[in-house]
């Protein structure tokens, strides 16, 4: 039996970022990248202008991959209705399969995602745009192309998120897991904020496997990551560390304080990620 030493959260970091839109999400990234880490996204929001807007070292832009996920809509008769939802399902086989045709050329090299190491970070941006996709694949597959979704089509697509986050804070993905999402509201009408998932019911089980849970916020013109629960977000971490961050060097400075080490990646990483 291994000792608690060498458990898997003691070499990489499995954290959930929630923050309200605009609060720097997907910004916040740029240390990581400019540090030298591969920065792998599956981008359901389409927004990562903005993360290459913030990163430094222009040249580790070439360490960063995405799959941008979206869904295709067509106007059919007077209503917009869905004539084409694989988004989620490619997302899915972007981590299984990795390569050129997933990744794209610059990509190639990228093999399925537990294949990766710790010097690569899968970022996924984010859960509650992730969840939508999920609903609009079991829509599509079950011909509610022009029809609101039932309780049946919420149950199938809520269990993909569930087992879709087990599966990435699971001790077989040995890289780095970073999942983005919204501030949600609860529904019992209490004053406890959850993370943004897909209807009412996941939200408050969205943390449970995480050993990380950090928020963005933002004050004034400062934008800070966040660690200590504020009455609102039962925030947690792994360990003791500080209860703020700036946005700039905050993901850094948190892997480093997470991990125990100033040196996140070594000099034969930092050679293969640039």
């Amino acid at each position: 039996m291994p000792g608690l030493e060498d458990h898997e959260s003691a070499s990489v970091v499995k954290a959930l970022c929630v923050g309200d839109s605009g609060a720097g999400k997907s910004g916040a990234l740029a240390s990581l990248v400019d540090y030298g880490f591969n920065v792998r996204v599956l981008d359901f929001d389409n927004g990562l202008g903005v993360l290459k807007g913030h990163v430094k070292k222009k040249e580790n832009l070439r360490n960063v991959h995405y799959v941008t996920l979206r869904d295709r809509l067509k106007l059919m008769g007077s209503r917009m209705g869905l004539a084409k939802a694989d988004s989620f399902q490619r997302g899915m086989n972007a981590l299984e399969e990795g390569g050129q045709k997933h990744w794209g050329e610059a990509g190639a090299h990228i093999g399925p995602i537990y294949t990766w190491t710790s010097r690569d970070i899968l970022v996924l941006d984010t859960l509650a745009t992730a969840g939508k996709s999920s609903l609009a694949m079991v829509m599509y597959a079950n011909g509610f192309t022009m029809k609101a979704p039932e309780i049946q089509h919420y149950g199938t697509a809520m269990d993909n998120l569930e087992k879709l986050l087990d599966y990435l804070t699971s001790d077989e993905i040995q890289c780095h897991v970073i999942v983005n999402t919204h501030i949600a509201p609860s529904a019992e009408g209490s004053l406890k904020m959850y993370p943004e998932a897909l209807g009412s019911k996941l939200g408050p089980k969205v943390a449970k496997p995480f050993d990380n849970m950090l928020s963005l916020s933002i004050s004034g013109r400062s934008r800070s990551f966040k660690t200590q629960s504020d009455g609102l977000l039962a925030l947690k971490t792994s360990r003791p560390i500080q209860a703020t961050y700036p946005i700039e060097t905050g993901w850094v400075s948190i892997f480093q304080d997470l991990l125990g080490t100033k040196d996140l990646l070594k000099p034969e990483q930092i050679a293969v990620a640039s």
